[in-house]
């Protein structure tokens, strides 16, 4: 459990210095290279947090009197790893395929289909914001449930799960409903309308994200 709040924490400070730094180097210079940068810092500044932890822990850590064979280690570690690397991959190319698909295959000229992009990107932005948070809960939320299988409590690992499911579906409904109701202000407002078609299919993106979360 406790490992799952650092995991949690280390994903916080990545998101936080993110943000923190990619505002301060666009304020500073207006280029996208910049974004690439604040999110190679982030990376850097959350794994330095998780080593100091993990230094100023690591004489509580259990030591291994007989280390496992290297077939052993090796055949629980790769599939893990495989599992991890292509459920990523898979995820990303999910996200590359939509925006493919509308610049090469939408209707219009290729400025609009470009536009067409935009768009959906910009109706993406908020309601990802809610599969992040999902994102955020979930290892903290698998810690609770790997602990209660391990100690034989089955029943209450289906009562929980089913409890999570419930509360999170309903969580993200109600997000979804706020979201509807505020992001007007910031097509109209803040982005003054310039992505006007990104406003009318962000209900298609927030059920999309609600499902996903």
């Amino acid at each position: 459990l406790r490992n799952a709040r650092m995991y949690a924490g280390m994903q916080f400070i990545h998101s936080l210095a993110f943000a923190v730094l990619g505002i301060g180097l666009l304020l500073w210079r207006a280029d996208a290279g910049l974004i690439v940068a604040a999110y190679g810092l982030g990376c850097i500044v959350s794994s330095g947090c998780g080593l100091a932890w993990l230094a100023r822990r690591r004489e509580a850590l259990p030591i291994d009197r007989a280390p496992p064979e290297h077939g052993e280690f090796w055949s629980k570690l790769l599939p893990y790893t495989a599992s991890v690397w292509v459920t990523s991959l898979m995820m990303n190319l999910f996200s590359l395929a939509g925006r493919y698909m509308i610049a090469h295959y939408g209707p219009g000229t290729d400025e609009e289909t470009l536009a067409m992009v935009g768009d959906y990107h910009s109706a993406c932005v908020v309601p990802l914001l809610l599969v992040s948070v999902m994102q955020l809960l979930s290892p903290m939320l698998t810690a609770h449930l790997s602990h209660d299988w391990e100690s034989g409590r089955r029943q209450r690992v289906s009562e929980r799960l089913n409890l999570y499911l419930k509360v999170t579906a309903l969580s993200m409904v109600a997000g979804g409903v706020l979201v509807l109701w505020g992001t007007p202000f910031l097509f109209n407002v803040v982005l003054k309308g310039k992505y006007a078609g990104g406003l009318a299919i962000l209900p298609l993106a927030l059920t999309f994200c609600t499902w996903f979360g």
